[in-house]
C-alpha cells in the first residue's frame, strides 16, 4: 500500500498520478481510513501500519486524507469515469461512500491549537529508506518541499520499474502503458 503526495497543492498531486495508480490511491487511502475506524493491523505490511498511524495521530490528519481522496475521487471521475464498466461503477461508488463516511464519522482524536490544516504536521515519508535519505534526483532550487521532491523520486521509481516486475510476474501486464487519461503527463516525469 503506497500514498503518494506529490505535491503540496493536493489537486496537483492527484493530476500527477497516471490512471492505474490514481485509481490504486483511492483504494488504498480507503483501505487506510477503514483501519484508522477498526484499528485493523496487518503485520506484512508495514505501510499500512505506519499510514494509519500517522492519520489516528489527530484529527486534522484524518481530514486532510479524507480531503486528498475526494480530490483523487474527483479526479478519476473527470479522467475515467466515462470509460467505466459495470464493476468498475459499483467500486467507485463503493469508495465514495467510504470517504463520505469517514468524513462524517470522525474518531476521537487530539486537535491542533485552531484545528486548521495549516497547524498540521508534514505528510509523512512512507517508502523504502533510499528515497528518504540521500536519494535526490530532483534539483532543491526548483522550490519544491523535499518530501514532495522524494514522492516524487519514489513514484517515478515505480513506475519505471513497473513493466519489469509485472512481466516477470503475469504476461497479461507485460505491455502495461503509463497513462493520463484527459491529462498531460507531469513534465517532471521521464519514461
Amino acid at each position: 500500500m503506497t500514498i503518494y503526495i506529490l505535491d503540496e497543492d493536493l489537486e496537483k498531486s492527484a493530476q500527477y498520478l497516471d490512471d492505474k495508480s490514481l485509481d490504486k490511491q483511492i483504494k488504498d487511502i480507503c483501505q487506510v481510513l477503514c483501519n484508522v475506524h477498526h484499528m485493523v493491523k496487518d503485520e506484512f505490511e508495514k505501510e499500512i501500519d505506519e499510514w494509519v498511524s500517522w492519520t489516528r495521530d489527530c484529527e486534522v490528519n484524518h481530514m486532510r486524507l479524507v480531503e486528498y481522496g475526494f480530490i483523487c475521487q474527483d479526479e478519476y471521475d473527470k479522467r475515467l469515469f466515462i470509460l467505466c464498466d459495470d464493476t468498475c461503477s459499483q467500486r467507485y461508488i463503493k469508495y465514495l461512500c467510504i470517504l463520505e463516511w469517514a468524513r462524517d464519522n470522525i474518531p476521537d482524536f487530539p486537535l491542533f491549537e485552531n484545528n486548521k490544516f495549516l497547524d498540521a504536521p508534514p505528510f509523512p515519508l512512507i517508502m523504502p529508506s533510499i528515497f528518504k535519505h540521500g536519494f535526490k534526483q530532483f534539483d532543491c532550487e526548483q522550490g519544491i518541499d523535499s518530501v514532495f521532491m522524494r514522492y516524487r523520486s519514489y513514484y517515478q521509481h515505480k513506475l519505471s520499474s513497473k513493466p519489469i516486475i509485472y512481466s516477470k510476474l503475469s504476461s497479461r501486464n507485460k505491455d502495461r502503458q503509463t497513462k493520463w487519461t484527459n491529462r498531460n503527463k507531469p513534465d517532471w516525469i521521464n519514461l
